[in-house]
């Protein structure tokens, strides 16, 4: 990831939750975050007549004329389905390039440089900002508290509690103030 990259997302991320009306710990809607910039979200369910493989796509974001839709996976589960949605629009917000081709050679989906970690980080901050896990791992909460309150898996509550550090810094906080592990 492009050194300096995650400062920026954190910043980024809360000048998008500001824009959508958002305080520190409320959930984030991509949905709504779609609606606001004029992306389509169109239902798989929509498009094809039966589920998905499990190994099949997640959701995508599909150029269509001058701008993009996103495909959201609706056989899997909301919580599933807002990060993946969070991610694309994250996309969007970062105004990355599409590829010049959406799969490679074997049919696998195309990854630009660094884009896809990029959008992947920008994501997590929009579900749950480092400073929102941070001040939950102050309360001790648990992954599924955090996951309830985000509209977040408890997979997804748990990478950012862990991604972020926040429980480290924390605890050892907590360690050199108070001798409390």
């Amino acid at each position: 990831m492009i050194h300096g990259f995650k400062a920026h997302a954190k910043r980024l991320a809360l000048e998008v939750r500001d824009e959508l009306g958002l305080k520190l710990m409320d959930p984030f809607d991509p949905y709504e975050l779609a609606a606001l910039y004029g992306i389509q979200v169109i239902a798989t369910s929509a498009l094809l007549p039966e589920r998905l493989p499990k190994d099949a796509v997640s959701g995508a974001l599909v150029p269509n004329g001058t701008g993009a839709v996103i495909i959201d996976n609706d056989f899997e589960p909301s919580t599933r389905r807002r990060l993946t949605t969070s991610h694309e629009m994250s996309h969007v917000v970062l105004e990355h390039e599409f590829p010049a081709s959406l799969v490679d050679e074997k049919g696998c989906r195309t990854r630009v440089g660094d884009q896809e970690d990029e959008a992947t980080y920008l994501a997590g901050e929009l579900v749950l900002p480092y400073d929102a896990a941070v001040k939950l791992a102050w309360q001790n909460a648990p992954d599924e508290i955090v996951a309830r309150d985000f509209g977040i898996s408890v997979r997804a509550a748990a990478w950012r509690m862990n991604s972020t550090g926040a429980r480290k810094i924390v605890a050892r906080a907590r360690a050199s103030r108070w001798g409390q592990p």
